[in-house]
């Protein structure tokens, strides 16, 4: 039997298998032309779901129709300032939330927002800035400082705007910039009738390499690849359930978090998790906190997990699933790698595919290799 029809085979085996077919097919039919976008998911979702409830950050909790609403804000904002479909905007703010509505603000208006990593600073940081030219720059109260360095180095800085999105308010606003928060204290909340004409084609973020082979490379993110992730991760690998809670642990301004972790919570739709830098000392106080179902993560997080001294929180937990989209570059496809990481924190790692299999029979799928059928 060659590897397809014994993949096949395991999945009729399952009561979702028609729902995962459906799923399958809109991820693979979304026609570029076609007015599908993120806005319109989070309106979806505001509008059937309003009261579940969608982000928690810290101490703060949004549902999902106060993220619409939040996000609403934002996109008539950039409106009124005169920002167009297809105009760039720059982003220099730490994980937390007012990135995330940013992000969606961008998305609902046809901005495409350039996403800096807060860990850049001086040359690098300048190059990331000028790769995407923008006349408005969003910078995080934690990272002004750094900013500041560079401002003057950025070509076309007359026509700049700057706009400080406050964080702890340790700091008051800097000269010349304008208080975001403020500002958006008497804009509507309504759905702005932009939405409806973004296509799936359009690029909504610049996300940036890592820069270990040089300096970073943008790389241009539509709403076509973010919905086909929607589907194809959201309802079928991971398929959570509206109670569950997504832990996202890993930066927005990467592809893990932006187009893997996010839409598969919004899929659900449950809650997700935000959380500003991993913290292996506080990954299990959090999974307590929250009542955390799942997570998403990269191979070294994992790495840092296993690492760790033991605490009585370690096998004291709700996790049932995770996806782990570099688990094949450290554990392999030794599947006595995968049942022992398995026992180790109890829960169920697979390489690129995880489901639930009522059967008690899962499907392996390795970066490297032939689909393999493990029974449990």
């Amino acid at each position: 039997m060659n590897p397809l029809s014994l993949v096949v085979k395991v999945l009729r085996l399952t009561p979702q298998f028609p729902r995962m077919l459906k799923n399958i097919k809109l991820a693979k039919d979304i026609a570029p032309d076609s007015y599908q976008s993120i806005g319109k998911i989070i309106e979806h979702n505001a509008q059937h779901y309003g009261t579940t409830t969608a982000l928690k950050f810290e101490d703060e909790s949004y549902t999902y129709s106060e993220f619409n609403q939040t996000v609403n804000k934002y996109a008539n904002y950039l409106l009124q300032k005169g920002i167009k479909n297809g105009e760039t905007v720059i982003a220099y703010i730490e994980n937390r939330p007012e990135l995330l509505f940013l992000i969606t603000a961008c998305a609902k208006i046809g901005a495409v927002i350039s996403l800096i990593n807060p860990n850049q600073k001086g040359k690098v940081l300048t190059h990331s800035m000028e790769l995407a030219k923008s006349n408005h720059f969003f910078i995080g109260e934690e990272l002004v400082s750094f900013f500041e360095e560079v401002k003057h180095s950025l070509s076309g800085s007359l026509s700049h705007k700057y706009y400080w999105v406050s964080d702890q308010q340790k700091t008051d606003c800097p000269q010349n910039y304008t208080t975001l928060k403020t500002d958006l204290e008497h804009i509507t909340t309504e759905n702005p009738i932009t939405t409806q004409n973004i296509k799936s084609h359009q690029v909504y973020a610049y996300v940036f390499t890592s820069g270990t082979t040089g300096l970073p490379k943008a790389s241009r993110q539509t709403h076509r690849k973010w919905l086909s992730t929607y589907y194809w991760f959201g309802k079928v690998n991971m398929n959570l359930g509206s109670k569950d809670v997504m832990y996202v642990p890993l930066p927005f301004y990467h592809t893990n978090a932006l187009i893997v972790g996010w839409p598969t919570a919004l899929a659900a739709p449950c809650t997700m998790v935000m959380r500003r830098k991993f913290s292996v000392t506080h990954f299990w106080e959090d999974v307590k906190k929250y009542h955390v179902t799942a997570f998403i993560y990269i191979g070294e997080l994992c790495r840092y997990l296993l690492n760790a001294p033991e605490t009585s929180l370690d096998k004291n937990h709700s996790i049932k699933k995770l996806w782990a989209m570099a688990c094949g570059q450290i554990f392999g496809t030794n599947l006595k790698n995968v049942l022992t990481l398995k026992t180790f924190l109890n829960f169920m790692v697979l390489p690129m595919v995880m489901l639930d299999l009522p059967t008690r029979l899962i499907l392996i799928v390795p970066l490297d290799g032939l689909p393999k059928i493990l029974k449990l």
